[in-house]
């Protein structure tokens, strides 16, 4: 079950009720949240992507500074926000799968249904249909 928020100035009678099946709700797996990562020895804020190339690089300095146990924790924080990015990704894939087949079924129906058969349409001046008039009417009325 999800948690119940109550927004400010809401009620819980039935006198104001919404319809938002139509609407998409927000999405916790978003590419651009920001996180606020709070590390062995510092604080980092910006999307999964970036603080794990920031644990990464710290993680590198200090390795180069010889302290494996630093860069070690360091490591583990960029893995941490690596499955997140990851957990990301799959939501995306899946997400996009399920419109494309949606996609798929939409053309299977319209095909079954005979719409889109024969020839396909050629937009000509024959088969247009213009308000304004052609050029040539424009000039003989002016």
């Amino acid at each position: 079950m999800g948690r119940r928020v109550r927004h400010r100035g809401s009620s819980n009678s039935s006198s104001h009720t919404h319809s938002h099946s139509n609407q998409r709700r927000p999405n916790q797996n978003n590419k651009n949240r920001v996180f606020d990562s709070n590390g062995p020895d510092v604080r980092i804020r910006g999307t999964a992507y970036q603080i794990t190339e920031k644990y990464a690089a710290l993680a590198k300095d200090a390795a180069a500074s010889g302290d494996r146990v630093l860069s070690e924790s360091y490591l583990q924080h960029a893995e941490h926000y690596q499955r997140i990015i990851n957990v990301i990704a799959e939501s995306e894939a899946a997400y996009y799968d399920s419109v494309a087949a949606s996609a798929d079924e939409s053309e299977d129906t319209a095909e079954q249904s005979g719409e889109g058969e024969g020839e396909d349409f050629v937009f000509t001046r024959a088969n247009a249909t213009v308000s304004a008039p052609a050029p040539e009417q424009a000039l003989e009325q002016a």
